[in-house]
């Protein structure tokens, strides 16, 4: 996995965040280290939106992205990967990959895939 594919658990007070901060953002807390902690398998579908205009290294494709509340107060944004109609409240898993590469002739990138759960 790489780095964007974790939350970060602050050292002094045990919040998580995401992405990665220099300074913790709890109340009263000022720590500034911070240990990896992997994504919960399933979060809530908060928001989605489909975007029909992409640059031209993804070949014309849609893609759909979507906000995935995990609790604790950590929100995500990631690749929705679903022919299914999306539903705000859904549960979707969380499932680490490629988001862009290789098939389309660009350096692979990782980050987050979301699919209906049960579907993974």
């Amino acid at each position: 996995m790489s780095e964007r594919e974790f939350m970060y658990r602050c050292k002094a007070c045990g919040k998580l965040h995401f992405p990665r901060r220099a300074v913790c953002a709890a109340e009263n807390c000022v720590g500034t280290e911070f240990e990896p902690a992997p994504f919960p398998a399933r979060g809530k579908l908060v928001a989605w939106t489909t975007t029909n205009v992409l640059p031209a290294e993804l070949n014309g494709t849609t893609r759909t992205f979507g906000l995935v509340d995990f609790g604790q107060g950590v929100r995500a944004v990631g690749l929705v990967c679903s022919e299914a109609p999306l539903s705000s409240g859904m549960d979707v898993s969380v499932v680490p990959g490629q988001i862009r590469g290789a098939s389309d002739s660009s350096e692979p990138v990782t980050g987050l895939l979301f699919v209906p759960a049960g579907r993974e």
